[in-house]
């Protein structure tokens, strides 16, 4: 059984590693910032996944597998509604003012 594990991670590490490099590229483009920021970045979200990894491991432990899902759950939905309340409301586009045409004719 421990052998289907060994395999499930080092696909899961293959692939994320695709997604490093398309990540990278992603914030030097559209985002015209170094790749040593983006290298940064990468490294955060790294460090964050194992802090998230550890504590949900933690977690899971102490209280029960649901329990833990639905705290998960929460605290993902309550995120995801403060970056779209807080970050992405103030982001839009402004709307531009429209320029009267106006047809001259000769």
């Amino acid at each position: 059984m421990l052998w289907i594990l060994m395999i499930g991670m080092a696909m899961n590490m293959t692939l994320a590693s695709f997604l490093w490099t398309m990540n990278a590229i992603g914030v030097h483009g559209q985002l015209e910032k170094s790749l040593s920021v983006a290298g940064m970045v990468l490294m955060l979200n790294s460090g964050a996944s194992v802090v998230g990894n550890l504590v949900g491991e933690i977690l899971f432990d102490k209280i029960s597998g649901f329990r833990s899902m639905m705290f998960a759950a929460l605290v993902f939905f309550s995120a995801l509604s403060l970056i779209t309340t807080f970050f992405y409301a103030r982001n839009l586009p402004k709307k531009q003012k429209r320029k009267k045409q106006t047809v001259t004719v000769e």
